[in-house]
């Protein structure tokens, strides 16, 4: 009910990955990056949202794509 009282109001519902996603801001925060990559790759895996081979942090490192040319 809270809930709905909220978006009655004119608030806006987001997900734990957008809130976490506003906290982080970006990956050149290096102090929060692994951990935060860590609970990515623990409760966000399905989601296709965190990739470490795609970012420049300290998780364990994807081969790169082929280049298609």
């Amino acid at each position: 009910m809270a809930v709905r009282r909220m978006v009655a109001a004119g608030a806006v519902p987001i997900t734990w990955l957008a809130v976490q996603a506003e906290w982080q801001r970006d990956w050149a925060r290096e102090a929060t990056v692994a951990a935060l990559g860590e609970i990515l790759m623990q409760h966000a895996g399905g989601t296709g949202v965190h990739s470490p081979g795609n970012c420049n942090c300290s998780l364990a490192r994807l081969e790169p794509a082929p280049d298609p040319t």
